[in-house]
């Protein structure tokens, strides 16, 4: 980032994903006015760790490391001068918990290609086919891999597939499942493979914002996801999917158990999926919004001088 830091006195504003790059830009403005920062993330300061899906590593830190990061989100949010969260979860949480005013907070996720992430026309499938179950997620464990891999084992082995997109997966795994270690974001295996699935299912026990959720009603999946962090927002529930708590096996069940059990259901979430994420979370649309924040913000600052 330090080319880019080294630069910040001839730009108007400048859009921050970079924990690091925040703290040292709220640390310049003390002394320069320009640019104008914008903080655009998927996270959220950790103001209430009972209600915030905590991540293991940072469960693991020391009690007085959690405290001293939250005192430095509360100071930068102090200084940012506008906020781009990804969901209006995170917005409420920069307002109810750092103090940032309302009028700050553009929430806008920047969205997917679409022309990338495009379904292909659904070809007429043999009967005998079982339905495919897909998971997508590098962290495997806390994106629940070992919960799914145990129901599935004990519950769906005989009448269906799961394919695992991780490069974390266990070595041995249950009839019917197949592991994918070599994957990437917008891989186009990747795509073909979502292509070539019935449904997403992601129990994860922490999680902000996943991609993951976004690709798969993009390529018209429906979805099974746990209720943590701002899922409840990408995902609605009985509509593109189904929301079940976190941890709860018999709920997770009961949701696969119902879209395998009816096909013209999981067709229905799937093409409603497409269409939120064509109507919310097209980077068509939200990127020359993002940059339309950003434009005012140069207008508002245009007059101002660097002492």
């Amino acid at each position: 980032m330090w080319p880019a830091l080294r630069d910040l006195r001839h730009q108007d504003v400048v859009m921050l994903h970079l924990f690091e790059a925040e703290i040292a830009c709220v640390a310049r403005s003390y002394f320069f006015r320009r640019p104008a920062l914008v903080s655009s993330t998927d996270e959220a300061p950790i103001v209430d760790p009972a209600t915030y899906p905590v991540f293991p590593n940072h469960k693991a830190k020391a009690r007085w490391r959690q405290g001293f990061r939250l005192w430095l989100d509360r100071w930068r949010a102090s200084r940012i001068d506008a906020f781009i969260p990804f969901t209006s979860w995170g917005g409420r949480i920069l307002n109810l918990g750092c103090a940032v005013p309302r009028e700050k907070i553009f929430p806008i996720h920047v969205g997917l290609d679409l022309e990338v992430w495009l379904p292909n026309e659904p070809e007429p499938v043999a009967r005998d086919l079982l339905p495919r179950l897909l998971f997508v997620g590098a962290d495997f464990e806390r994106k629940g891999g070992n919960l799914l891999l145990q129901v599935f084992e004990q519950h769906f082995s005989g009448s269906a597939e799961l394919h695992i997109a991780s490069s974390q997966a266990p070595k041995n795994v249950p009839a019917n499942v197949y592991v994918y270690r070599d994957l990437h974001p917008n891989d186009p295996g990747l795509v073909a493979l979502y292509a070539s699935c019935d449904m997403l299912i992601l129990p994860t026990t922490a999680d902000l914002v996943p991609w993951v959720l976004l690709e798969a009603m993009a390529m018209q999946l429906p979805v099974v996801c746990t209720d943590v962090g701002a899922i409840p927002e990408i995902v609605i529930n009985n509509v593109t999917g189904f929301v079940v708590p976190a941890s709860n096996h018999e709920a997770l069940i009961a949701a696969i158990t119902t879209l395998l059990a009816d096909a013209d259901l999981r067709r229905t979430m799937g093409r409603r999926g497409r269409q939120r994420v064509v109507e919310d979370f097209d980077a068509a649309k939200n990127v020359p919004r993002i940059l339309a924040i950003m434009k005012s913000l140069t207008f508002r600052d245009h007059q101002r001088v660097d002492p």
